[in-house]
């Protein structure tokens, strides 16, 4: 709509219908007249028929690329940032880790994790996270049942010491991490051996198993992983093939769905498939687990 001057990156739907958009505005024309009002990094509700905008809120400099909300309508949003994003005391990283190092010619970020309240006037949440000297990303933020916040995302840093009995202890450019209840203290934090899928890489079920996709091996092929929280110790994985979308259900089932080749994907149908056979040399599938 031209009422909403922000480019959209990842939205998400809550209880009720209501649509919440996050992406980036660098307008000082808003819909509403946020009481969050720090250009950049843009978050905004449409009231569930998308006639009205609920509100609008602007969270500082930086880009979105995931966000989540709760049962309490609270919004969680992640992304990428060279210093400006807003944060909160008493938080997990409160200041931008590569300060001074913006003309160094380096490729430098840090990720980003805000929490706003329902009524989106109140920043509840407001962390970087990532090293010194490095480019961070978070790519994808989901609440857990206990309280905790699971995130992934890419670093190009080593530095960050995986915790023990992880899925991968050494670096590598993708990441999967866990922020106690409270977001004080990184508890749990595994490398990935390859980039994370976007955005939706992992999810958490109500029993706080972290369901992830990772590549190996193959290009074609990837690998579910079902870790334990809060130690994200693996409990198992399985070879599948390239999702965009995974999903846990109430009853613990994971839902995905994605594309790869037809004579990959046909070793995954079922006798009682809707489609049993491929149109074409790829073909997109649906698969429960």
């Amino acid at each position: 709509s031209d009422l909403i001057p922000i480019q959209p990156v990842c939205f998400t739907v809550d209880a009720t219908g209501a649509v919440y958009f996050a992406g980036g505005n660098y307008s000082f024309q808003f819909p509403t007249a946020p009481a969050l009002s720090s250009p950049g990094a843009a978050l905004l509700k449409l009231n569930a028929a998308g006639s009205a905008v609920v509100f609008g809120a602007q969270l500082g400099s930086g880009t979105p690329t995931s966000i989540a909300v709760d049962a309490q309508g609270n919004a969680y949003v992640g992304g990428t940032s060279g210093g400006g994003i807003l944060t909160t005391p008493s938080t997990f990283q409160p200041k931008y880790s590569n300060d001074g190092l913006q003309q160094s010619g380096q490729q430098i970020s840090n990720g980003f994790i805000l929490e706003v309240n329902a009524a989106g006037t109140q920043l509840i949440y407001g962390t970087y996270f990532g090293p010194r000297y490095a480019s961070t990303t978070i790519n994808n933020i989901s609440p857990g049942p206990d309280g905790a916040m699971y995130f992934s995302g890419t670093t190009n840093g080593n530095t960050i010491a995986a915790t023990n009995g992880v899925y991968q202890s050494t670096p590598g450019p993708g990441f999967i991490a866990r922020l106690n209840p409270g977001w004080t203290t990184l508890d749990a934090f595994s490398y990935l051996p390859y980039f994370p899928i976007e955005p939706a890489s992992f999810t958490v079920g109500r029993d706080n198993t972290v369901h992830c996709y990772v590549v190996v091996g193959a290009p074609e092929y990837r690998d579910y992983v079902a870790l334990s929280g809060p130690t994200l110790l693996v409990i198992g994985h399985t070879q599948t093939i390239a999702a965009s979308q995974l999903i846990v259900s109430p009853s613990n089932d994971i839902w995905m769905v994605g594309n790869g080749p037809s004579a990959l994907t046909s070793k995954f149908v079922t006798a009682d498939a809707f489609q049993a056979t491929a149109k074409s040399g790829s073909t997109n599938f649906f698969i429960k687990i």
